[in-house]
């Protein structure tokens, strides 16, 4: 399931630390979707920071100047005025780092001219009110149409606006206003695969806890598919890193310049970290090795490296260089790879 949520979720919650939330973003992602936020939502939520901000600033100079008529200066607290602005830059970054810790996407602002704007607010259709206000509504509106829109085709999920404005969004049963079905079926999007719902508390109740014998299915899926993946691709992309020298086979310090002409790999058990990304799943697994190879190398102590590894050499000229060099290394290395939502492989390397 896809959820896009509007301002009236996170009112209470602007710097989106709620269990709630993070509880949707982790169920939302296991179940092959997630949670987005458009961007006039996050624009409104730092608008209001900085208005309340600076509104509990002059409430504290008004304070302590009533305060000041009772009490002598010597025992008036000195108050240093709050910089909005730095508040507002460590708001944004800290609000960003949430975002990415969540893996919560972002929707840009909509593809919507000035004239429709106008021509909407004229018609007086929904989201917009009697009195014409709900501008920011109908932003929010056409980016989740433009979402479901480019996605609907390919992903197999429902799509949710999760928003306590009733009044702006929804009919006298709770569903979307015909002014907005109306609205969908001429974007192109099928209406029986969008729906509504209030808090994320009801998203939790009515959708994710009814499917969380799904949530564990897709869990263990994703967890055989990425194993699969290692079974598949592990041994050549390790064999690459090695190759490339991003895979670090750990040999001793007494040989450099070394070449490998041919080897074997034996990979173990992976220890697989599953990571839910926007839009993909992050697999990072610890690949225990074993590398038997043949190589040419400079030898600068043969004894020293004879004693710290298993290594046979032949035909070492005067200069220190050997051929039929064969060793035996154990190691680990890193393969990271990229799932997308149909678990397919988008990238994949090996480092160690």
């Amino acid at each position: 399931m896809h959820i896009i949520i509007d301002t009236t979720t996170v009112f209470r919650d602007k710097r989106l630390l709620s269990p709630r939330l993070r509880s949707v973003a982790l169920a939302a992602r296991k179940l092959g979707g997630g949670v987005w936020v458009p961007n006039v939502v996050l624009d409104e939520l730092k608008g209001q920071v900085r208005k309340e901000v600076s509104a509990k600033s002059a409430d504290i100079g008004l304070a302590l100047k009533s305060l000041s008529v009772l009490a002598p200066p010597h025992l008036m607290p000195i108050f240093k005025e709050i910089d909005v602005d730095e508040v507002l830059k460590n708001y944004l970054t800290e609000r960003d780092q949430q975002l990415e810790k969540l893996a919560i996407g972002t929707l840009p602002y909509p593809n919507l001219p000035l004239q429709q704007l106008v021509e909407r607010y004229y018609q007086n259709l929904r989201p917009y009110k009697a009195d014409g206000t709900g501008f920011k509504d109908h932003m929010i509106w056409r980016s989740f149409l433009e979402f479901v829109a480019d996605r609907q085709a390919a992903s197999p999920h429902m799509f949710y606006l999760v928003t306590d404005n009733a009044s702006d969004f929804a009919d006298n049963k709770g569903g979307f206003h015909d002014d907005l079905l109306r609205d969908a079926q001429a974007f192109g999007v099928d209406t029986a695969r969008i729906g509504l719902e209030r808090r994320l508390h009801d998203i939790i109740k009515t959708i994710i806890e009814p499917q969380s014998e799904k949530i564990k299915e897709t869990e263990t899926r994703l967890r055989s598919r990425a194993l699969e993946v290692i079974a598949e691709k592990g041994e050549a992309i390790v064999t690459d890193g090695i190759r490339n020298h991003t895979v670090d086979i750990g040999m001793p310090s007494g040989i450099s310049n070394f070449g490998i002409e041919s080897f074997r790999l034996d990979v173990g058990d992976p220890e697989l970290t599953l990571t839910h990304v926007v839009d993909e799943l992050l697999v990072e697994a610890i690949l225990p090795f074993e590398c038997f190879f043949n190589g040419v190398a400079q030898l600068s102590d043969w004894e020293w490296v004879e004693a710290q590894l298993d290594v046979r050499y032949s035909d070492i000229d005067e200069e220190g260089h050997f051929v039929a060099f064969t060793a035996a290394v154990d190691s680990i290395a890193t393969v990271r790879f990229t799932l997308d939502d149909a678990y397919k492989v988008t990238s994949i390397e090996a480092t160690g």
